[in-house]
C-alpha cells in the first residue's frame, strides 16, 4: 500500500542529498584548494579496497566499524 510513496520519497531524498553533497563539495574546493587532494585520496583508497575484496564475497553490515561501535546488528 505504501510502497509507491516510500519509493518516491526515497528517490527524491537521494536526489536532494546528492545535490547537497555536490554543492558542499564545490564550496569546499572553492574555499580550500588543498581539499581536492583529500577527496582524491579518498577515491584512491576506496578503489583499492574494491579491488582487494573478493568478487564472491558480499559486503556484510555486521562487520562495519560503525555497526560494531553502536552495538551491531542483532539477529
Amino acid at each position: 500500500m505504501y510502497q509507491h510513496r516510500v519509493l518516491f520519497w526515497g528517490i527524491v531524498g537521494a536526489l536532494v542529498l546528492r545535490g547537497l553533497m555536490i554543492a558542499v563539495g564545490a564550496v569546499l574546493i572553492t574555499k580550500f584548494s588543498w581539499i581536492i587532494y583529500v577527496f582524491g585520496g579518498f577515491l584512491i583508497i576506496t578503489g583499492i579496497k574494491m579491488l582487494l575484496v573478493p568478487s564472491g564475497e558480499a559486503s556484510s553490515l555486521d562487520r562495519t566499524l560503525l555497526v560494531r561501535a553502536t552495538g551491531g546488528c542483532s539477529r
